[in-house]
């Protein structure tokens, strides 16, 4: 099994970027004269945000660390700038997050990087590459200290999204969860698994059938037998509730 540090990325729409920057700031006071005239000061604009992730609030990755980024938020804006969230997949799909966050539909989102490699291709990088990193401290060095992060930035740019961030979806491991069980890779042959980004590719190598399915859906196309299994972080399971209906975990080593 690889260890699931797939990049998780925080994402805003320009315009509301502005307003975050703009409310940590004070402007400087003047001071008071006596020959002042009296004037009435605007009450500070305030700003209700749509916040969705692409998961579920039980989820390890979006749990209570999106709830404290909501709650340093108002905090840090005096209460200017509040954000509601949203249950996944209620506003828009998985696969629809980034044109949800570009047309304002949603004004915060985090999502999965790999769900928009086709049209953003350096997103494959961001979300890890098979073998490409063993560890937090090695991804955190490729996005931070060699610009992997500043690159992908200006691509969601070009979209009018600004990245916030990538954080780790760590602590998990990737996994190839399957209802029956899997005694050599001579059983996956022809099994559809759903999987995501570049692991479609390795799924087809497998001998499998590599399927392209929002995660919402998993779970009944797994009870119904459209699906074989499911290629997972094993954190997501639980709020997924996947171990009831494929409870075999399969090592890709």
């Amino acid at each position: 099994m690889k260890k699931g540090i797939i990049s998780v990325i925080l994402l805003v729409t320009l315009l509301v970027t502005t307003v975050l920057a703009g409310c940590t700031s004070s402007a400087p006071s003047t001071p008071a004269t006596s020959a002042a005239p009296t004037t009435q000061v605007a009450a500070p604009q305030t700003y209700e945000l749509k916040f969705q992730a692409h998961m579920a609030f039980e989820a390890i990755t979006t749990g209570a660390n999106l709830d404290k980024f909501i709650e340093m938020v108002e905090q840090n804006t005096n209460g200017r700038v509040k954000i509601t969230r949203y249950p996944n997949d209620s506003i828009v799909g998985q696969q629809q997050i980034l044109d949800g966050v570009s047309t304002g539909t949603l004004d915060v989102a985090v999502t999965t990087p790999s769900h928009f490699m086709g049209s953003i291709p350096i997103l494959a990088v961001d979300d890890g590459l098979p073998l490409s990193w063993d560890s937090n401290y090695e991804m955190e060095e490729i996005l931070w200290d060699y610009g992997l992060e500043d690159l992908v930035r200006q691509e969601y740019a070009k979209r009018g999204v600004y990245l916030l961030t990538d954080y780790s979806a760590a602590p998990s491991f990737l996994a190839i969860h399957m209802k029956e069980p899997v005694q050599s890779l001579e059983d996956l042959k022809g099994k559809k698994i759903r999987g995501f980004g570049s692991y479609l590719d390795i799924i087809g190598k497998l001998g499998a059938s590599p399927v392209s399915m929002a995660l919402g859906e998993v779970y009944t196309a797994l009870s119904s037998g459209a699906l074989d299994g499911v290629f997972l972080a094993t954190s997501w399971s639980g709020p997924n509730k996947i171990y009831e209906v494929a409870p075999n975990i399969c090592s890709l080593q």
